[in-house]
C-alpha cells in the first residue's frame, strides 16, 4: 500500500474520533477529574515554565519526567475551537499519535517490512481497535499516564529493529519515543533498558554496517540528534535531583530499597497482561468477554501468537525478524517484572504492551498476507482503496454506537467556590477527614484543588498530598488565615456545618479568617451563613490523618471512560 493512502486513512481515522463523539469535543462541561486533575495541576506549571516530575504514585515520588505536561501546555493554542482544556489536551494526544503512527510506517517502509496490500488495509482495523480497549477511545487519546505510553513504545520497538538492521536514520526516532514512554511511567525503565541492551548487543553480532555510517557527516548528525534528544529528557531530572532535597531520584530509590517484592503466581501474570492480546477479541466480541477473560483463553490466543511468530521468523518474514524477537523479549521481560510486582497487580502498570502487541498485529498481518500473496495473484491498489473504504465505514459504524460519553453539565466545585464566595486571592486549605471510608475520597482534593486554583485562589494541602498536588501547594503548619475545606463521610453535625451532599460523601467548610466559626453549606446555592461556634484550632487541620498514601483512590474520571476495560484496576495508584 502507498503511503499517500494509508495517511489518509489515518487522518480519516482522526476524523472518525470526532466526528463520531462531537458533543464530547465541544462541550464545556468536561472538566478534570481525580489522576486527570493530578495531571492538569502539572500542566498549569508546565505552562510556566517551571515544572520538573512526572505524574504522581502513591509510592511517595513521581514518575520521572514532565515531557508530556510541556506537550499538552504548548498545544492548547493549537486547538481554540475546542472549549475545554482537557478536550485540547485529549486532541493533542491524538495528533501526536498519528504523527508516532506515521514515523513506525515510514520506518517500516525504509526496511522493507512494508504492509502489502490486504495487511496495509488491515492496519486500520487492528491499531485502532487494538486501542479502543473496552469499547472507549480514550485508550487512544487519553492523557492519564499508563495510556500515553501506548503508540510511542511501539515506535521505540519499530525503531530499534530498523537500528539492530543497520539503518541509523530510526536512531533518533527510538530516542524521541522512549523520552515520553520513560517520563510517564517508571516501570517502562526496565523494558527501555532492555531494549538499548538488545540492540547494542545485536549490533556488536550482526555483520551489516550501519547506513549511514556514523563516521559520516549524516551519520554524526544523526548520532547527534539523538544524543540531544537524549539530553534534553534527561536534563528536567537532574535539575530536579540537584535542586529539591530530596529530589525524586533519591525518592525512587528509597521506595525501592524498602519495599517488599511480590510474587504473583503465573497464572495471575499470565491473566493480568494477556489482557493486551485479549482486549481486541472482547471489543470486537463484547458478549464473549467472559470467555475470553479466562486464563485458557489467554494462553491459548498468547500461545498462538507465538506459533505464528516462530513460523513467520523461520520461513516467512525476514525484513520482521528483529523486530518479532526483540517483541517477545520484551514480553518475557515484561511477565518477569510483573511477578514481583508488590501490592495489586493491575494491567495499567503495563499498559506499553498494548502498543508491542499492536505492531505484533501488523507483523503477523503482512506475513500471512505475504504468504498468501505468493500463492494468489497479488491485488493492485483498487483493491487496497477498497479495503481502506470498507475499514473507514466499518469503524465509524462501531465509533458511533460507542461514542465517547458527553459530561453531565454539573459543576459541584463550582457551586461551591460561588457559594463560599471565593473570590481571589483567598487562601483555601484542602484536608481529609478521619472517617473509616475518608481515603476513598481523595481523588477529590486534586480535583477541588485545581478548580481552586483555576478560580485564583492560593490553595495549600497537608504534607501527604503535596506529590499529588504539587510542592507549591505544601502547608507544614495550619494557615489561620485560610477557608478548610474539609472532605468526610462522617455524619453531619447540624450545630457545627451542613455538608455538601454527592454521593455519600460531603464538605465540611470551616472560614478561619475571623470570629465567625463554621460556615453552614447546603450545596443549593445558598450563601454560607456563619453559625456560633468554637473557633477552630488550626493545628487540627494539619494532622497525619489515616495509613494511606498519596494518590490511593485516585481513578480516570468516569465521564472520559464510559467503557471500562474488562478488568480495570479498582484504584489505578500511577
Amino acid at each position: 500500500m502507498r503511503f499517500p493512502l494509508l495517511l489518509v486513512t489515518l487522518l480519516a481515522v482522526l476524523t472518525l474520533l470526532v466526528v463520531t463523539s462531537l458533543d464530547f469535543w465541544t462541550s464545556p462541561h468536561l472538566r478534570e477529574e481525580g489522576d486527570i486533575a493530578a495531571n492538569a495541576l502539572q500542566i498549569e506549571r508546565a505552562r510556566e515554565g517551571i515544572e520538573l516530575l512526572g505524574p504522581y504514585s502513591k509510592h511517595g515520588f513521581n514518575h520521572p519526567g514532565p515531557a508530556s505536561f510541556y506537550l499538552q501546555a504548548r498545544s492548547e493554542p493549537l486547538f481554540p475551537m475546542f472549549p475545554s482544556l482537557l478536550a485540547r489536551h485529549c486532541a493533542a494526544q491524538a495528533v501526536l499519535g498519528l504523527l508516532v503512527c506515521l514515523a513506525a510506517l515510514w520506518l517500516l517502509r525504509r526496511g522493507q517490512a512494508w504492509p502489502t496490500t490486504i495487511a496495509g488495509g488491515l492496519f486500520l482495523l487492528t491499531a485502532p481497535l487494538l486501542f479502543l480497549s473496552g469499547g472507549s477511545a480514550i485508550m487512544l487519546i487519553g492523557v492519564w499516564g499508563p495510556t500515553m505510553t501506548i503508540l510511542p513504545m511501539a515506535l521505540v520497538m519499530v525503531a530499534a529493529a530498523r537500528v539492530i538492521a543497520g539503518d541509523l536514520v530510526a536512531l533518533p526516532f527510538a530516542v524521541a519515543a522512549a523520552v515520553p514512554v520513560a517520563h510517564n511511567h517508571v516501570l517502562t525503565l526496565p523494558a527501555l533498558t532492555l531494549i538499548a541492551i538488545a540492540v547494542i548487543v545485536a549490533r556488536a553480532r550482526h555483520s551489516c554496517p550501519l547506513e549511514p555510517s556514523p563516521s559520516s557527516r549524516r551519520g554524526r548528525l544523526l548520532v547527534g540528534l539523538a544524543i540531544a534528544i537524549a539530553a534534553a529528557g534527561a536534563m528536567p531530572i537532574l535539575i530536579d535531583q540537584l535542586t529539591s532535597n530530596p529530589g525524586n531520584i533519591t525518592l525512587m530509590v528509597r521506595w525501592l530499597d524498602g519495599r517488599a517484592p511480590g510474587s504473583h503466581p503465573w497464572l495471575a501474570v499470565l491473566t493480568t497482561l494477556g489482557q493486551a492480546f485479549t482486549d481486541p477479541l472482547v471489543v470486537l466480541f463484547p458478549r464473549a468477554a467472559s470467555i475470553l477473560a479466562g486464563p485458557l483463553v489467554t494462553a491459548g490466543v498468547i500461545g498462538a501468537y507465538l506459533a505464528v511468530s516462530v513460523w513467520l521468523d523461520r520461513y516467512r518474514a525476514r525484513p520482521w525478524r528483529p523486530l518479532l524477537r526483540l517483541l517477545w523479549l520484551v514480553i518475557a521481560l515484561t511477565a518477569l517484572l510483573a511477578r514481583g510486582v508488590s501490592g495489586k497487580l493491575g494491567a495499567y502498570l503495563f499498559y506499553y504492551l498494548y502498543g508491542l502487541v499492536g505492531v505484533l498485529n501488523l507483523a503477523v498481518a503482512d506475513g500471512l498476507t505475504s504468504w498468501w500473496s505468493r500463492r494468489n495473484a497479488a491485488p493492485g491498489q483498487r483493491a487496497a482503496v477498497l479495503v481502506v473504504i470498507v475499514g473507514v465505514v466499518g469503524l465509524g459504524a462501531w465509533l458511533s454506537l460507542h461514542p465517547l460519553a458527553a459530561p453531565a453539565p454539573r459543576d459541584d466545585v463550582g457551586d461551591l467556590i460561588r457559594e463560599l464566595d471565593l473570590r481571589p486571592g483567598v487562601v483555601v486549605e484542602l484536608v481529609l477527614g478521619t472517617g473509616p471510608d475518608d481515603d476513598n475520597l481523595l481523588a477529590q482534593i486534586p480535583t477541588h484543588a485545581l478548580r481552586l486554583r483555576r478560580a485564583g485562589c492560593r490553595v495549600v494541602v497537608p504534607d501527604r498530598f503535596v506529590v499529588m498536588c504539587g510542592r507549591e501547594m505544601a502547608a507544614s503548619s495550619g494557615c489561620p488565615a485560610a477557608v478548610s475545606l474539609e472532605f468526610t463521610r462522617r455524619p453531619a453535625d447540624a450545630a457545627e456545618s451542613r455538608y455538601f451532599a454527592r454521593e455519600g460523601w460531603g464538605v465540611q467548610c470551616r472560614d478561619l479568617r475571623g470570629d465567625a466559626g463554621p460556615l453552614r453549606f447546603s450545596g443549593r446555592q445558598q450563601k454560607a451563613v456563619p453559625t456560633p461556634a468554637p473557633r477552630l484550632d488550626p493545628a487540627r487541620n494539619t494532622r497525619a490523618m489515616g495509613r494511606s498514601q498519596p494518590g490511593q483512590g485516585a481513578t480516570i474520571p468516569v465521564d472520559l471512560r464510559p467503557g471500562k476495560p474488562r478488568a480495570p484496576p479498582d484504584a489505578p495508584h500511577f
